[in-house]
């Protein structure tokens, strides 16, 4: 593995990745203690500057303390991983991980695919975990990736 970048998520409301190198077969993203400063904020996640409806599809499935929910996802603006927590994240350090692997991610002949898995704290405090695999409905390589909250700016 070859360390690409290390970026700050902080006082903006999206952080985008950029010049992604298209010199590996596999894109591995890992996002540590993250969280908005919103408080009824939802994370997603898009790659090169689309945010668009009809770009995004995937399922998540996920558990909160004991509670289990699937959910589809079809003609998305982004991925929305935080989609099975209930309500929001929670806006304070709520221990989060999400990792993100997105094989053969340079190819130019398919959708790309996309694996992750995230967990972290609602804005109830309960455990949330969750697992998901997504498209994104485009055949050109992914140069960049970004991270969005719907409310506030992202820490």
């Amino acid at each position: 593995m070859t360390l690409l970048s290390t970026t700050a998520m902080s006082g903006s409301a999206t952080v985008t990745l950029s010049s992604i190198s298209t010199a590996y077969n596999k894109l591995y993203i890992i996002v540590r203690d993250f969280y908005p400063s919103g408080t009824t904020a939802q994370f997603s996640v898009y790659c090169n500057g689309y945010n668009a409806s009809n770009s995004y599809y995937g399922y998540t499935m996920g558990s909160r303390d004991g509670f289990s929910a699937n959910n589809p996802m079809t003609n998305n603006s982004g991925w929305n991983i935080t989609n099975n927590w209930s309500s929001y994240m929670k806006n304070t350090d709520n221990d989060s991980i999400l990792i993100m692997e997105f094989p053969d991610y340079t190819q130019t002949s398919t959708r790309k695919l996309v694996n992750w898995m995230v967990t972290g704290l609602n804005d109830g405090s309960n455990n949330v975990t969750q697992m998901g695999v997504g498209r994104f409905d485009y055949t050109q390589a992914i140069s960049s990736i970004s991270f969005n909250t719907n409310n506030g700016t992202l820490s």
